[in-house]
């Protein structure tokens, strides 16, 4: 839940903010990545019937590490301080229903609503224009 109700509007300026945040993230992780897949322990050459269940298997192996990251940055920021770096930017920040920070779990579940929000084309924004308290469908939920 967001600590004071704050206008749509600064809600979608801050998602932009922090999609160059999440796209700086991604990129960093899988520039880490890259030579792993180019020496000799992880070499991915062309696909055939023998290596191409390995290189799905790196290739997932890559997926998960950039989720794990982008959780830890998410929920670190709002466990710690209760607002991301785009947040701050905006000023606002997200608490409990009893206004206290976010704990580990709060966080868990406000990630995995974030997620398969925009797993759906971002269906859960659109909660906003209906809630009476303008809040989003995770905010509401979590």
């Amino acid at each position: 839940m967001l600590e004071k109700k704050i206008g749509i509007g600064r809600y979608f300026g801050a998602l932009v903010y922090e999609s160059l945040v999440v796209i700086a993230i991604c990129l960093a992780v899988t520039v880490l990545l890259l030579p792993l897949q180019t020496t000799g322990i992880f070499n991915c050459p062309m696909p055939s019937a023998t290596t191409l269940h390995t290189c799905q298997s790196l290739s997932y192996l890559g997926d998960a590490l950039i989720i794990l990251t982008l959780y830890l940055y998410f929920s670190g920021s709002w466990v710690r301080r209760g607002q991301t770096m785009p947040m701050r930017a905006w000023r606002f920040r997200v608490v409990t229903r009893q206004n206290n920070k976010l704990t580990w779990t709060h966080s868990l579940l406000r990630f995995i609503l974030a997620a398969s929000g925009i797993a759906f084309f971002g269906v859960t924004f659109f909660w906003a224009i209906f809630d009476r308290e303008g809040l989003i469908l995770r905010d509401r939920l979590a």
